[in-house]
C-alpha cells in the first residue's frame, strides 16, 4: 500500500509540475485557453478527481489575482465559473486569507496614479470592480466575510505615507521617477482606489455592520492556518467599518461619508472620534450624531 501510495504522489507531482510548466509559459503570452486546456488535459492522465480539483481551484486563484490587477480580461475567469467552479473558493497558498475569490478582490491594489503615471488608459469600471460583480453573478456570497471592513482597517494615513515615502525614492537614470510635487495627487489617487473598491463592495450588497477583527488577517493567524470558523469566532467579538474609518481622521472623511450612505452611527462612534484625534472629525461626528437623534 505505501508503495502504491508513493507511486501515486510521484503522478501527482509530476501531473502538477507539467501543469505549472504549461502555466509559465502562459505569462509568455501563449494563448490563455489553449494552455488551460493543456494543463486540464495533463491533469486528466495524471491525478486523480480530487487532486485535479485542487489544482483547477489553484490555476483558479492564479487567474483571479492577474484579472483584478488589470493583467487579464475576465475571459478565463468566467469560463471556469462556467464550467462550475465555487465562487466562494479557490485554492491560495496563506490558507484562510487567500482561499476566498471576494477576500483576493478586498485585498487588491489596482493603482491608478501607477497606470496614469506610465500613460495607461484606464478603464471603467475597472478590473477589480469587474470581478466583484462577475463572483456575485454566479452565486458569490458578498456577506461570507467583512469585506467592507477590511478594506476600511487595511489602509491608514500610516499605511499610505510609507507606500508615498517608497514610491517616491524610486529613481529612472539616477533622476527621481516621481516629483515631490506629486505627493497630494499619488495620495488622492490612493483614496479615490480604495473608495471605489469600498463602494463596489456595498453596492453588490456587502453588509457594512458585519464586524471585523485584526487577528484573523495577521501574519500569526495566517502561518497557524485558522479555519473559517476560528476567525469567524473573532470576527464576532469585532468592531464596526463605520467606527473604524472614523478614527482614521478627516483625511479619509470620504470613507465615512460613503458608509453613512449605506449604515448610522452609532454612541461608539463618538468614542471613535475622540480616538482620532483630529478635532474636524470630532466635531463632524457629533453634528451628525446630534442630527441622527433628532431624526429618531
Amino acid at each position: 500500500m505505501l508503495c502504491k501510495t508513493g507511486d501515486f504522489m510521484k503522478r501527482v507531482s509530476l501531473g502538477t509540475g507539467v501543469c505549472l510548466w504549461l502555466l509559465l509559459l502562459q505569462s509568455c503570452n501563449f494563448d490563455v485557453q489553449e494552455v488551460y486546456h493543456k494543463c486540464d488535459d495533463v491533469l486528466a492522465k495524471f491525478q486523480n478527481a480530487e487532486a485535479k480539483e485542487k489544482t483547477r481551484y489553484w490555476f483558479f486563484q492564479h487567474e483571479l489575482s492577474r484579472t483584478i490587477n488589470g493583467y487579464k480580461t475576465t475571459d478565463t475567469i468566467q469560463q471556469l465559473l462556467q464550467e462550475g467552479l465555487d465562487p466562494n473558493y479557490c485554492k491560495g497558498e496563506s490558507g484562510w486569507f487567500d482561499s476566498n475569490p471576494l477576500m483576493l478582490v478586498a485585498n487588491a491594489h489596482y493603482t491608478t496614479f501607477e497606470r496614469l503615471h506610465d500613460g495607461e488608459q484606464i478603464p471603467n469600471p475597472t478590473p477589480d470592480t469587474n470581478v466583484i460583480r462577475l463572483l456575485v453573478s454566479y452565486g458569490a456570497d458578498i456577506n461570507r466575510r467583512p469585506y467592507v471592513w477590511y478594506i476600511i482597517h487595511r489602509s491608514d494615513s500610516e499605511d499610505m505615507n510609507r507606500l508615498w515615502n517608497m514610491r517616491s525614492s524610486f529613481t529612472v537614470n539616477d533622476e527621481p521617477d516621481v516629483l515631490p510635487s506629486e505627493e497630494e495627487k499619488y495620495k488622492a489617487f490612493f483614496i479615490e482606489d480604495e473608495n471605489r473598491l469600498l463602494k463596489a463592495f456595498l453596492s453588490n450588497g456587502a453588509d457594512p455592520d458585519n464586524p471585523g477583527h485584526p487577528y484573523p488577517f495577521s501574519i500569526e493567524a495566517i502561518a497557524a492556518r485558522i479555519t473559517d470558523k476560528e476567525a469567524d469566532s473573532c470576527f464576532a467579538k469585532g468592531t464596526r467599518a463605520i467606527n473604524e474609518a472614523i478614527e482614521k481622521g478627516m483625511i479619509w472623511e470620504s470613507q465615512v461619508d460613503l458608509l453613512l450612505e449605506y449604515t448610522k452611527l452609532d454612541e461608539e462612534s463618538l468614542k471613535a472620534a475622540e480616538r482620532s484625534g483630529d478635532p474636524e472629525m470630532v466635531k463632524k461626528i457629533k453634528r451628525l450624531w446630534e442630527q441622527q437623534q433628532r431624526n429618531k
